[in-house]
């Protein structure tokens, strides 16, 4: 998975919502949280396919 890919679609994400993100790694997964207010998204990423269908989501939720 490409790493500057998945940074490049979090920060899209986060200034269409107004949030911010932290991305890291341990034991061979990435993890994101994505904090938007007193509201929060733990994601894991496994595919970019995954965190795609999961950004569209949080991007809907941002349109409320």
């Amino acid at each position: 998975m490409e790493l500057e890919s998945v940074r490049q679609q979090l920060q899209s994400t986060c200034q269409h919502i107004g949030g911010h993100f932290q991305l890291e790694e341990s034991e061979g997964e990435l993890h994101a949280l994505i904090i938007q207010g007193n509201h929060w998204w733990h994601l894991l990423i496994a595919d970019l396919e995954l965190l795609h269908h999961q950004l569209e989501g949080i991007h809907r939720y941002g349109l409320h």
